[in-house]
């Protein structure tokens, strides 16, 4: 194989987007205060701290938007048989694949092989048109004794598709379907929200939702996706993943019943004593804590189980091979 590797041109076009989403809420956010408060333009010390965790937010996220762009235009990879010639958006690297003497492939959170030599590091991201064809290649290239984790890596992402009466196929026309619904029912919810907490507020996070509703449309490939139904994925979660209802759950609790302390101080003017508050807000972070420890442990033991049956059924088929 002699030939090199880049970045979709989606992600420049998502890398663009999220720039600018996030570089103008960076600004938009402050200024409602200034806006909404224009002989008190200085927040209490709540207020300093709400628009700051959310400033950071924002301008992480406008920075990693920003980088992704740069990424598109710098990042390159040339394989060269066994030789790679990597650049990167602040380096570039060559390396030898047979000198590799660790070699990791990631199928999670996304696909990636992390190489390692005596005397270099270098870290792949499966983002590139053609991924499939490098994966193999990478495979066979490098010794097979210092690969980790291949069986599981390929099962995710080289292993084809099994399309069962449970899949569903989903296109922009369907997500439209559910949208259209969601938007007004949204829209009601911001205009009852409006006398509460103030119009321009509601305004500006009908336009969040209305950005997110958006791209969540035009993620979806024109031609659309075979994916499991919404009833077989909770089905799955419901057996294979219990913790996340719980996780779930918690959260939905925590917020009826912020809702319902939030109503009672504002229509029947009752406060809840400052002891109760800060009570309550320990044991639903105690809670919330509590039980993401017991989801983590859970995924891990999932997780070990699902690699080593991965790999018993590899070795299987390439003896038997």
């Amino acid at each position: 194989m002699n030939e090199i590797f880049r970045p979709p041109r989606k992600s420049l076009y998502e890398g663009l987007t999220c720039a600018a989403f996030f570089s103008a809420a960076s600004v938009l956010w402050p200024a409602l205060w200034l806006i909404e408060n224009p002989r008190h333009p200085a927040p209490p010390w709540w207020g300093v701290w709400c628009i700051g965790s959310m400033e950071v937010i924002w301008l992480t996220f406008a920075s990693l938007s920003i980088y992704a762009v740069a990424a598109y235009r710098r990042l390159e990879l040339h394989v060269d048989g066994a030789r790679l010639r990597f650049r990167g958006v602040f380096r570039a690297v060559e390396f030898d694949l047979s000198t590799v003497t660790h070699a990791r492939w990631r199928h999670w959170p996304t696909a990636s092989l992390k190489l390692a030599s005596n005397s270099q590091r270098l870290k792949i991201q499966f983002g590139y048109d053609g991924s499939p064809r490098l994966m193999e290649h990478l495979h066979q290239h490098i010794p097979l004794a210092v690969q980790v984790d291949w069986p599981v890596f390929h099962h995710h992402h080289l292993r084809p598709r099994v399309i069962g009466p449970e899949h569903v196929l989903i296109d922009r026309k369907r997500i439209d379907r559910y949208a259209i619904p969601a938007a007004i029912t949204f829209l009601v919810v911001l205009l009852a929200c409006g006398a509460w907490v103030g119009f321009l507020k509601a305004a500006a996070g009908g336009c969040i939702g209305a950005v997110l509703l958006f791209a969540m449309r035009y993620m979806i490939p024109k031609q659309g996706l075979r994916d499991l139904s919404m009833q077989a994925t909770f089905r799955n979660i419901q057996r294979d993943e219990p913790e996340a209802l719980w996780m779930m759950g918690w959260m939905l609790l925590a917020l009826v019943v912020t809702i319902a302390f939030a109503a009672a101080e504002r229509w029947l003017h009752f406060a809840p004593p400052f002891w109760l508050q800060m009570t309550g807000l320990a044991i639903a972070g105690v809670g919330f804590v509590a039980i993401l420890a017991w989801g983590a442990r859970c995924s891990y033991i999932r997780e070990q189980k699902r690699r080593a049956e991965l790999e018993a059924e590899w070795n299987a088929e390439h003896a038997s091979g």
